[in-house]
């Protein structure tokens, strides 16, 4: 998660890219990484014969509309999380059938390869979440993607339950109160006929 909140955070993003294929998403996606300085210009023909050579071997695209292009190289220095989302949607032969439309590439050196399985895992984990999928893709900034970050930690952070209130009356309502893990405090209607249940926030008992 750290490395995507810092591509975030550093503005390493590129909203509604425009490509015909995989491989044009990648060339473009290179020369983005070198107009912005995060990938030097000596090292883009060596990084997109890489990303293309994993794509031909390996295709990368995981499901839920999102493809995770990698490559590591003794040239680059350091690694880096660049988020792309599509302007339109490409059929990348993903296990699920749906087009991709937001890629994830991690790049970086031969030895942060497991660093970056750790980040991989979070990006499986986060576009299996139908909300953030949708906010990342009404986003048009960095902050409004981070902002969906925030949100989905909210709502799949470990929580406690702090407090319940049961109602005399017959009929009435039960609300829950609930702290999690970064601190905050919400509270919920305990009652799944209801929206403003804490289920309908994503929040769910696990034993």
């Amino acid at each position: 998660m750290k490395k995507l909140k810092d591509a975030l955070n550093r503005g390493h993003i590129v909203l509604d890219l425009v490509a015909t294929d995989m491989k044009s998403a990648i060339q473009k996606a290179v020369h983005h990484m070198v107009a912005d300085g995060i990938l030097p210009e000596q090292t883009a023909e060596q990084v997109t014969a890489a990303l293309l050579q994993r794509e031909q071997n390996f295709p990368t695209a995981i499901g839920n509309a999102t493809a995770v292009p990698h490559a590591y190289l003794d040239d680059i220095e350091e690694q880096f999380v660049l988020f792309v989302r599509l302007a339109h949607p490409l059929n990348l032969g993903a296990p699920d059938g749906i087009p991709t439309q937001f890629l994830f590439f991690l790049l970086g050196p031969p030895g942060s390869a497991s660093t970056h399985l750790d980040t991989l895992a979070y990006v499986a984990r986060l576009m299996s979440d139908d909300s953030f999928r949708y906010e990342a893709g009404e986003a048009t900034s960095a902050d409004d993607l981070k902002a969906a970050l925030d949100k989905f930690t909210e709502r799949t952070s470990p929580s406690t339950v702090v407090e319940e209130k049961h109602s005399g009356l017959a009929g009435g309502s039960c609300l829950v109160r609930i702290q999690f893990q970064d601190g905050n405090e919400r509270s919920f209607i305990n009652d799944m006929e209801n929206p403003l249940c804490c289920y309908y926030a994503g929040v769910r008992l696990i034993d």
